[in-house]
């Protein structure tokens, strides 16, 4: 954002070239990447996937998600199934 002189020689959605600055002036940019859904961890955080042969029953499951008893939790951030994309 940076001041303007007058806000009515903008409309919204309008589109703003590189020309309507001057060099070496700052802009930020932000975006908002693409919406993906619910997403499993294989897609997500690029989990590799468990045998498909051999009598295994672990095909794209996550795999353990922590330690038993103690501490009895599961740690914040850890990586799992969820929303991918349509992040600012």
């Amino acid at each position: 954002e940076y001041p303007i002189d007058n806000v009515e020689d903008f409309t919204l959605g309008q589109v703003i070239n590189a020309d309507d600055f001057e060099e070496g002036q700052f802009v930020d940019v932000t975006g908002k990447s693409i919406g993906k859904g619910f997403a499993g961890t294989i897609k997500r955080h690029n989990y590799t996937r468990g045998p498909m042969t051999h009598g295994s029953k672990n095909h794209r499951a996550p795999g353990s998600i922590g330690q038993g008893t103690s501490p009895g939790r599961v740690f914040p951030g850890k990586k799992m199934a969820g929303q991918l994309g349509a992040k600012k």
